[in-house]
């Protein structure tokens, strides 16, 4: 299941807008990944500063360890930028952002553990056949073995017996 817009609405999220020499820079607290986005703004006089956006979310690490996993954008809907002084409640805005982070790392927890399975189940599957492989290979060494054992006295039987 990956989302569909109807399934959720989108967070919305503070930007604070920064005029470069040719557009505005819109920089945002991610409320998926630990880290700071910056978006485009347009070139006009003013920010465009409205609309939605895509997440720039990448796997993030902290000394080695996964602290973010990028695979949960897929249950994720975009956010939605608003002037960082709007009159939001944007403590109530970042829980609803973080609830929906913890049901994609549920999503994706779930999809992980039903790939082991059938990865696990596969495994027994390629396993047992490898285990016939292996004992039918066996039986055939062991008649083939026997069969040479066999050549080998009778041939010598027979230059023996000249």
């Amino acid at each position: 299941m990956t989302y569909s817009p109807q399934d959720q609405r989108s967070p919305i999220i503070a930007v604070t807008a920064t005029k470069g020499r040719d557009c505005w820079t819109l920089a945002i607290d991610c409320p998926y990944c630990p880290k700071e986005h910056r978006h485009g703004g347009g070139s006009g006089e003013f920010p465009e500063i409205g609309g939605y956006r895509e997440p720039h979310c990448r796997d993030t690490y902290f000394r080695k360890h996964r602290i973010f996993d990028s695979r949960v954008l897929r249950y994720l809907p975009q956010y939605q930028l608003a002037p960082a002084d709007a009159d939001i409640d944007w403590k109530s805005e970042r829980a609803y952002a973080e609830t929906l982070l913890e049901e994609a790392e549920d999503l994706v927890a779930e999809s992980d553990s039903k790939q082991a399975v059938a990865r696990t189940e596969t495994g027994r599957i390629v396993n047992a056949q490898i285990r016939e492989l292996h004992g039918l290979t066996e039986e055939i060494e062991k008649t083939t073995s026997k069969t040479r054992r066999n050549d080998a006295y009778l041939s010598s039987w027979k230059a023996s017996r000249k």
